[in-house]
């Protein structure tokens, strides 16, 4: 649901000053809820209806904005656009390698002790943390195979992207 405010027609939006309907009511002299649109413009207030500002990604898109008058009303209209694709996809990709090394970090002392004791890391964490690795790499190469704005956007958004495999249940020794 829109907003409502009201200020002076005089003025080009966004440079002027937003009032609510109190202000209208008590300063300005004129209940907006009964005003014609003619006796605001006379009393020098015009509606602006305040749209919601669209949800969007902030690392695809960013949002432009213009201010629409006609007659006694104004209003504000978004764009979404998106940003170079290349820089969202190095951010996607960072993004993942750093959960992927985030999921890893913790079992590395695994590795460490087979080298340091020739202990054998546990076959289902072994085959975990190379399914880890390969996950990251889907991933990388899925977001590069994206071709635009859109198509990036469904894929960071879908259970594809979010997805990790989980940790094995047996003890890591």
């Amino acid at each position: 649901m829109a907003c409502k405010f009201y200020y002076n027609p005089n003025a080009v939006p966004p440079d002027t000053e937003v009032v609510d309907k109190n202000w209208v009511s008590i300063y300005g002299g004129i209940d907006p809820d009964t005003a014609t649109p003619e006796q605001l413009a006379a009393a020098g207030f015009y509606c602006f209806e305040q749209s919601p500002t669209p949800e969007f990604n902030y690392q695809i898109y960013y949002l432009e904005s213009q201010y629409v008058t006609e007659g006694t009303n104004a209003r504000q209209e978004f764009t979404v656009v998106a940003l170079p694709l290349a820089d969202s996809k190095a951010t996607y990709t960072s993004e993942v390698k750093a959960k992927a090394y985030s999921i890893l970090q913790p079992t590395d002392w695994l590795v460490v002790r087979q080298v340091e004791n020739s202990a054998e890391i546990p076959t289902d964490w072994n085959t975990w943390r190379e399914d880890i690795r390969l996950e990251s790499q889907n991933k990388v190469a899925a977001i590069d195979a994206c071709e635009d704005a859109d198509a990036l956007d469904a894929y960071v958004s879908s259970e594809a992207y979010s997805f990790w495999p989980p940790e094995p249940t047996t003890p890591k020794l």
